[in-house]
């Protein structure tokens, strides 16, 4: 899907809007896990070539799906910008703010726990922060190699561009958001005290230093 995502950008790079527009219409059914991301580009190319009925339908295909959009993504995203004030689009984009409103406070780590029997202290664990415009899925699939025995915690931000894009901007609210998860980890799994890594991609990895550098995580490092 990065190939794909990568040849679709590069040809709206160079204004062939059209090829984009192909390319992601061809090729994305490809890759249903992201469809969120799928959808919106195709909507957002469909605008860009003339194509505003398709563009519309794009987007109430990703809201049938149940996928979303926060109000940043709506109102900010440069392919939408024409698109404001058009009626069809704000109902559409009323939906879209309705589910997102209704999943964000469901917001949960994803974990891997090892197999066996939990040591006599609990178990070392390695808490991830996604980059910005990523999702935790993303970061237990790149961080699952350095687990190695260890309780594995991809975490959320509460930041959202989409239902698969959460950025990490308002620093304030990251730490709510990370203690509250680490909080809510302790409380399902034996934890070791003071056995904690925290790991982070791009903002993610900002996040993590601002946490352990004000001491708001007892752990062993960044």
């Amino acid at each position: 899907f990065t190939d794909l995502y990568d040849a679709v950008v590069d040809h709206g790079r160079r204004g062939d809007f059209a090829a984009a527009y192909t390319l992601i219409t061809t090729e994305g059914s490809r890759f249903p896990d992201d469809a969120s991301t799928v959808l919106y580009v195709r909507s957002c190319m469909a605008e860009r070539v003339g194509k505003r009925t398709e563009a519309l339908a794009s987007l109430s295909e990703a809201l049938d799906q149940g996928h979303w959009y926060g109000e940043r993504l709506l109102r900010n995203s440069p392919s939408w910008q024409s698109l404001q004030g058009d009626p069809a689009f704000e109902q559409l984009a009323a939906r879209s703010l309705a589910l997102c409103e209704a999943a964000l406070p469901e917001l949960a780590p994803l974990v891997v726990q090892p197999e066996g029997t939990p040591p006599p202290n609990g178990w070392s664990t390695l808490l991830t922060l996604h980059g910005n415009g990523g999702n935790p899925r993303l970061s237990l699939a790149g961080w699952r190699p350095a687990a190695h025995g260890w309780l594995l915690a991809a975490f959320h931000s509460s930041q959202a561009f989409s239902d698969q894009q959460f950025v990490w901007n308002d620093q304030a609210q990251a730490r709510a958001d990370v203690l509250n998860q680490f909080a809510a980890l302790r409380a399902a799994h034996p934890l070791h005290e003071r056995r904690v890594v925290v790991g982070g991609f791009f903002a993610g990895a900002g996040t993590a230093l601002q946490l352990a550098l004000a001491g708001a995580l007892d752990g062993d490092g960044v």
